[in-house]
């Protein structure tokens, strides 16, 4: 009767899992086997889990990398942009100066023009 209780046969003690000797009582090295098989179990469950993620870890870098690159791309870009603005600007200046100044000197030309036509017609209607 060791281990057995006296009133309904049950086994004492814990049993766990699907025993693997015979009865329904574990011995000591079925529960030690059984806790080593989990225990692999979850070493194996855990070198996966740490396997993911490194490779969480890489994919991560790789895309901090390369966010860096592209706002670095981003940057060079910005300042091209703003000289390109900047040499935008002189240049529309510029053409508007050269608009102002010939059609100034178009104005010019024609008051030269006047001015002589008006000193032609002096003369010859008072035949000076």
């Amino acid at each position: 009767m060791s281990g057995y209780g006296t009133t309904n046969n049950k086994p004492l003690g814990r049993s766990f899992g699907t025993p693997k000797t015979t009865g329904d009582r574990m011995d000591n090295r079925s529960i030690l086997e059984e806790q080593k098989s989990l225990l692999q179990d979850q070493d194996k469950a855990l070198d996966d889990i740490d396997s993911t993620l490194d490779r969480i870890k890489n994919i991560g870098r790789d895309l901090g990398a390369e966010t860096d690159q592209s706002i670095q791309i981003i940057d060079d870009i910005q300042k091209k942009s703003d000289t390109l603005d900047t040499r935008f600007r002189i240049a529309s200046k510029h053409a508007e100066n050269v608009q102002v100044s010939s059609s100034t000197k178009g104005l010019w030309i024609v008051i030269c023009i006047l001015i002589l036509a008006l000193v032609v017609v002096l003369i010859i209607g008072y035949g000076i």
